[in-house]
């Protein structure tokens, strides 16, 4: 009889722990938000989602630490849904409380952060896991190259006004991560920009050609860093006609 007990009260302890860890793990979509949260994460952002079935493409961009996942700033990604795509958008490592833009961006945490994500997306109803690309911007281009990095199944890698850097002290990732990216890349960049000096890319660009890499990189004559503001509608081209090219764009989108 009491080791009848035992045995039923063990279950229950196992049962309530199972339990409480289906608990902790939360996936909410509130309209163009989502959220999710468990034992390790607490990641939020913006959700552009397609009517119907799908299969659909999809993108999941980083816009680093100069905007929060929930501005309005973030029309690009609701453009880039236009073409046909589910765009998920999700908050810089620096836009954490505690970041700073001097911590090293493509770290293991803010890599794993984004395989959260990309898993999410790829889980989402309607998304091909076949055809998707990652994009980051300014600092979220860091974290972008870090995951292109990865074996982390994206099919390619865009980054605007973003790179690598050859010395130590910064954010940004060096060649020794470069040199492991696979995937396809597309490379936007502003010709004075001040933050991340485009030599940051085409340092970048440099090690993609050397390891026969496909990529392609452009700089905008007098644009300056947020050329995803100034620049929008060439971006956005630029960003469409490489998602065509690269398959995760198609007429039947």
């Amino acid at each position: 009889m009491r080791f009848r007990f035992v045995i039923a009260l063990f279950c229950a302890l196992v049962g309530a722990t199972a339990f409480a860890q289906v608990q902790q793990t939360q996936f909410d979509i509130n309209g163009n938000s989502w959220a999710y949260r468990d034992s390790k994460f607490d990641l939020r952002g913006a959700i552009f989602r397609q009517q119907g079935p799908g299969p659909f493409g999809a993108v999941l961009i980083d816009f680093g630490r100069s905007r929060s996942a929930s501005s309005n700033s973030y029309s690009a990604a609701e453009q880039l849904s236009k073409l046909g795509l589910v765009v998920m958008t999700v908050e810089s490592s620096f836009s954490s409380p505690g970041k700073g833009f001097g911590q090293a961006a493509v770290n293991k945490e803010g890599v794993d952060r984004m395989l959260k994500c990309l898993q999410l997306l790829r889980e989402m109803k309607g998304v091909d896991g076949r055809r998707i690309a990652a994009y980051g911007d300014g600092s979220g281009s860091y974290v972008t190259i870090g995951l292109a990095a990865e074996r982390s199944g994206i099919c390619t890698a865009i980054i605007t006004a973003g790179g690598i850097a050859n010395t130590g002290g910064h954010a940004a990732p060096g060649p020794d991560v470069a040199k492991r990216i696979r995937v396809p890349m597309l490379m936007l960049h502003g010709e004075t920009d001040s933050t991340i000096p485009p030599e940051r890319s085409l340092e970048l660009k440099t090690i993609l050609d050397d390891q026969k890499v496909q990529n392609d990189r452009y700089v905008y004559p007098g644009a300056g860093h947020d050329i995803v503001k100034t620049q929008t509608a060439d971006v956005l081209d630029r960003i469409r006609q490489w998602l065509t090219k690269v398959g995760v764009l198609k007429g039947s989108n």
